[in-house]
């Protein structure tokens, strides 16, 4: 009997798929605003789920961190001044009247400072120039954040949930008092709840039996035995 040596779950490619497809027609208006409301509603939080369930336990405090600062980070900041130069040389300077004050604080400053501020939106002293690149950043504090509470914790599934409510508190009392967090750590602190129920699917191993025989899995399954009888045969 032919033997599998890859745990690949290839539901997890078709989830990520059809999020990403969501995730652009609500960036586009396309649809009708009960459409886009009802797709605002759930495309982010599948991809924090998703991101849960990816998650690996048996990785060090430490070693996650220097995994996401590579994964996430410096990826966040590659994309972020490639699409500066293009927002510089090209947006800024068209719409110049769209940007009051001068070179080098609408230009150059806000714009930089948007890297920083690592927010999906304007704030008083930055500007954002590819807000959907929140999603790096808070994805980096949510794993941030629960890999802490896993360490602290002794990976305690109470203890777990106990912090996860606790850290909810900053944003919504803040929210409420009308401030916002930085780096899109208010939206992370929202997320962490998705992110944590990814990791229980995962733990309980329930998503990967229902998805055992699925037909995308048994195609997928079906295609790499054609692949690997042919490639005996040559």
């Amino acid at each position: 009997m032919y033997k599998f040596k890859s745990t690949r779950e290839i539901w997890i490619d078709y989830a990520k798929a059809i999020g990403i497809i969501l995730v652009i027609a609500g960036h586009l208006k396309l649809t009708e605003q009960t459409a886009t409301n009802f797709i605002y509603a759930f495309h982010m939080p599948l991809f924090f789920i998703i991101s849960g369930y990816l998650h690996k336990n048996n990785d060090t405090f430490q070693k996650a961190i220097r995994k996401d600062v590579r994964r996430l980070l410096l990826p966040y900041t590659y994309f972020y001044l490639i699409s500066y130069v293009y927002w510089f040389t090209v947006v800024y300077f068209r719409h110049r009247n769209d940007y009051p004050g001068t070179l080098l604080q609408t230009g150059i400053v806000k714009p930089l400072l948007g890297i920083l501020v690592g927010e999906g939106y304007n704030t008083t002293v930055s500007t954002t120039i590819n807000s959907p690149m929140w999603f790096l950043i808070g994805l980096f504090f949510v794993k941030l954040f629960y890999s802490l509470l896993q360490y602290i914790s002794k990976g305690n599934i109470l203890l777990i949930t106990a912090g996860i409510i606790v850290l909810l508190i900053i944003p919504v009392s803040l929210k409420n008092s009308g401030y916002n967090l930085w780096f899109s750590i208010d939206s992370a602190i929202l997320s962490l709840p998705f992110y944590f129920m990814g990791v229980l699917l995962k733990n309980s191993g329930k998503l990967k039996l229902w998805f055992k025989n699925n037909l995308l899995n048994l195609f997928y399954l079906e295609k790499k035995i054609k692949k690997k009888k042919n490639n005996k045969n040559k």
